[in-house]
């Protein structure tokens, strides 16, 4: 691994997307974490390929403390 880089990373995916297979974004938030992303949010959603409420409001409460420092 990698130094701990501290670039912040929200990263979604739904359990049952078609388009993108949950395989896929659990590897790619592996690969983040081997590069040393170790401030890496990683959320699947009970949904299809879509964007979910609850989703957003995660990616609200992200931004808000993440981003913003709320």
């Amino acid at each position: 691994a990698k130094a701990p880089t501290p670039t912040p990373f929200f990263l979604t995916g739904g359990q049952y997307d078609p388009l993108i297979l949950p395989a896929w974004t659990e590897t790619t938030a592996g690969w983040l974490r081997d590069k040393g992303y170790e401030n890496l949010t990683f959320r699947t959603y009970s949904m299809e390929h879509a964007v979910c409420l609850e989703e957003i409001q995660d990616l609200s409460v992200w931004l808000a403390t993440t981003v913003r420092g709320e």
